[in-house]
C-alpha cells in the first residue's frame, strides 16, 4: 500500500524490477548492508523508493534477523514504514532550531550596537525586540514540531507491536534500564503481560529480575544475549535483542518437545 503497488503486482516483480525502484544513490548502500547484517540480530536500512505514481519516499525497513540454532539465518521477520513525513518535520525541525538561534544571537548583537551608540539606541532595541518576538514564534513553531515528532515515535512503538505480532511466541519490547513493557504481541498479553508493568512481574510473577536475565549486558554492548534456561520442566530458547537506544526486543519459544526428541536421538 505504501509503495502504491498491489500485493499481486509486487508479486509478479522480479527483484531486480523492485531493486531499481531503490534510488540509485542508496541502492549500493542498501545491499551492502544487507550483505553486512545477516550475522547480526537485526537490520535496519533507510533508502528512497520510487513511488508507483512517480514520487520518491522515505523509506525504513526493520527486521529481527532469525537463526537456527547453530547461529545460521533462515529467514527475516520486519516491517516496512514510509518515514516521509517524519523526515521532513526533522528537516524543518532542524533549520527551525538554527533560525532561532541566529536570530537570537543578532539580537544580543543589536543590542551591543544600542549601547555604544545612544543616538540610535531607541530604533535598534526596538528591532531586537522584534527579533525576540520573532524568535519566540520559532520558538513555538519548534515545540510543534516537537510534538508531531513524539506523535510519529508513538507511531514507530505501533510498528515495533506489528514486528512482535509476528513472532510465534511470548515477544515484548522492554525499557532496559527499568524492564518496563511498552510493547507486546496477543501471546505475551494472553500469558499476562502488561503494558507498564516490568517483564519479571507480569509474566512469571516474580518481585525481581529473573536470574538468568541478561536485558542490562544486551543493552550495555548493544549485542544480542541469547540463553537456553529450563524452568518447571520447561526449556526456554530466551533472547535479548537490543533494537535501539535503552530499548530491546525480548522474546522465549518453548523447545521443550525439541530437546526431548534430541534425546531420543
Amino acid at each position: 500500500k505504501i509503495s502504491g503497488y498491489s500485493i499481486e503486482e509486487l508479486k509478479e516483480m522480479s527483484i531486480e524490477n523492485i531493486s531499481s525502484l531503490i534510488s540509485a544513490e542508496d541502492a549500493k548502500k542498501v545491499q551492502a548492508v544487507i550483505d553486512g547484517s545477516l550475522d547480526e540480530s537485526t537490520i535496519r536500512i533507510e533508502y528512497n523508493f520510487k513511488h508507483k505514481d512517480g514520487t520518491y519516499r522515505r523509506f525504513r525497513d526493520q527486521f529481527v534477523v532469525i537463526k537456527d540454532e547453530t547461529g545460521k539465518p533462515i529467514s527475516l521477520i520486519g516491517s516496512v514504514s514510509d518515514i516521509t513525513t517524519f523526515t521532513k518535520i526533522e528537516t524543518n525541525l532542524l533549520r527551525s532550531e538554527e533560525t532561532r538561534i541566529a536570530l537570537v544571537e543578532t539580537a544580543k548583537q543589536l543590542e551591543k550596537v544600542a549601547a555604544e551608540k545612544e543616538e540610535t539606541r531607541i530604533a535598534l532595541v526596538e528591532t531586537a525586540n522584534r527579533l525576540k518576538e520573532i524568535a519566540d514564534e520559532k520558538e513555538e513553531t519548534r515545540i510543534a514540531l516537537v510534538e508531531t515528532a513524539k506523535g510519529n515515535e508513538v507511531e514507530m512503538q505501533q510498528l515495533n507491536k506489528v514486528l512482535l505480532d509476528s513472532l510465534p511466541c511470548v515477544a515484548i519490547l522492554l525499557r532496559c534500564g527499568t524492564r518496563e513493557i511498552i510493547a507486546m504481541n496477543k501471546v505475551a498479553e494472553e500469558a499476562g503481560c502488561g503494558i507498564g508493568q516490568t517483564c519479571y512481574g507480569s509474566w512469571p510473577k516474580l518481585n525481581e529480575p529473573c536470574y538468568f536475565c541478561q536485558a542490562k549486558d544486551a543493552c550495555a554492548s548493544c549485542i544480542e544475549k541469547h540463553a537456553v534456561v529450563e524452568n518447571d520442566n520447561i526449556v526456554w530458547d530466551i533472547h535479548w535483542i537490543p533494537v535501539g537506544k535503552d530499548l530491546l526486543v525480548h522474546y522465549a519459544f518453548d523447545i521443550t518437545e525439541l530437546k526431548r526428541a534430541e534425546k531420543v536421538l
